[in-house]
């Protein structure tokens, strides 16, 4: 399925699951959400990691 958005912010186990069956994830580090590993899930420690992470890609 495609939604039209290529990557997701976020921090919530809850839906991560979810978000990775269509699209990137960047997922904010939290001693909650250490313990997951998933496919197409980035973790990101900040918004200035994150906004490196896209530089990168867009380099690409």
């Amino acid at each position: 399925m495609r939604i039209g958005v290529d990557i997701m912010i976020d921090d919530s186990l809850v839906i991560a699951k979810d978000i990775v069956e269509v699209c990137k994830l960047y997922l904010f580090d939290n001693r909650y959400n250490q313990n997951i590993i998933l496919d197409h899930m980035e973790r990101v420690f900040g918004f200035y990691d994150i906004y490196r992470k896209i530089e990168k890609e867009a380099e690409r």
